[in-house]
């Protein structure tokens, strides 16, 4: 399965704000504790797996190990799994979380770190 991982602030949600998002496009979501199954319109899958990690909360020495040209501000952050077959899709939702809570960031699956206002679903790698 192709996957990536999904940074963001741990004061998120991101079951409840990825259902949302995915609800205002039209989406249907089946969630459980940590977890959402989304479905497109023609039935294309978006998995988000936000339970318990083996990710730790982010701590200043954490900040120190980042890309130089990635930014964090000084923040706890948590990480969350996303499985898609279909890098569009991948995009535009986490394109959609991203504009709804804001500091997010994408691993994909190359170890590229991407803004989430920067996604391609032409050059990202899920």
């Amino acid at each position: 399965m192709k996957s990536a991982m999904v940074i963001c602030r741990d004061t998120v949600d991101p079951v409840a704000v990825l259902a949302a998002v995915a609800h205002k496009r039209g989406y249907s979501v089946a969630v459980a504790p940590g977890y959402a199954q989304i479905t497109n319109l023609v039935g294309r899958l978006f998995t988000v797996m936000a339970g318990e990690s083996d990710y730790e909360q982010w701590d200043e020495e954490d900040r120190n190990l980042l890309v130089a040209s990635v930014e964090a501000p000084n923040r706890l952050f948590r990480g969350f799994a996303v499985e898609c077959r279909w890098e569009r899709l991948f995009c535009e939702l986490v394109s959609d979380f991203g504009a709804a809570v804001e500091d997010v960031w994408v691993v994909d699956s190359d170890g590229v770190v991407w803004s989430w206002d920067d996604l391609d679903p032409e050059r990202i790698v899920l």
